[in-house]
């Protein structure tokens, strides 16, 4: 299998699946692995409690890959909170990549926030000041946030390069546990202005951090 293009696969369900409620472990070694698939290692094991996912990415569907979707599709099959999924890619196709937004365009997605939740608009507000954080994250560090990124690889990446602060990142996954639900049309969470409000303020320390980091 190509590396790179499954690697990109991966980093494509990790958003998604967190997004669902679910704790994700790509490429999975040890006691995570369940007993059942005996010397198996899928590509991502994902856990939840109404129900777990073993992922099996493939590059190409072939002869070989069927018979052992199949021997893997029987164990899952025979245990109960479990179920398969299987991805086919092709390897030569190379997933695009998001670009990198300009500090203009991030400042001006700031202003609507703003404006949004000035118009009582507080839940639209929220996603795309979410939205505007990963942007923010994507331009100080384009590489590094090109494809997207779970709340906790995002913010452990920020945290270890000084453009967020201790104290702000647990602001940010409590934030983001909100946003999650929100997106997801689970209305039960409350979102507040103060949480719109510091979501723009972290935002814009984050730019401000890239003009310490070139400054130094």
């Amino acid at each position: 299998m190509s590396q790179i293009s499954e690697k990109h696969i991966i980093e494509g369900l990790l958003p998604e699946l967190e997004a669902e409620g679910y704790e994700v472990y790509a490429n999975p070694r040890g006691p995570i692995i369940p007993r059942f698939l005996g010397g198996y290692v899928p590509d991502l094991i994902a856990l939840r409690p109404d129900g777990n996912l073993i992922y099996e990415i493939k590059m190409r569907q072939s002869k070989a890959a069927g018979e052992t979707i199949t021997q893997i599709k029987k164990l899952v099959d025979a245990e109960p909170n479990w179920s398969l999924r299987v991805v086919y890619a092709n390897p030569k196709v190379v997933p695009k990549t998001l670009k990198k937004p300009s500090r203009s365009n991030v400042e001006h997605q700031l202003e609507v926030v703003r404006a949004l939740t000035s118009g009582g608009n507080v839940n639209a507000a929220l996603l795309l000041g979410w939205a505007t954080f990963e942007a923010a994250a994507r331009h100080i560090s384009p590489d590094d946030f090109a494809t997207p990124q779970t709340t906790d690889r995002l913010i452990g990446r920020l945290a270890s390069e000084g453009h967020v602060m201790p104290q702000d990142a647990e602001t940010i996954k409590r934030i983001g546990s909100i946003r999650n639900a929100v997106a997801h049309g689970v209305f039960g969470e409350e979102v507040r202005v103060e949480d719109v409000e510091e979501l723009c303020r972290i935002v814009s320390s984050v730019l401000d951090s890239d003009d310490m980091t070139a400054d130094a």
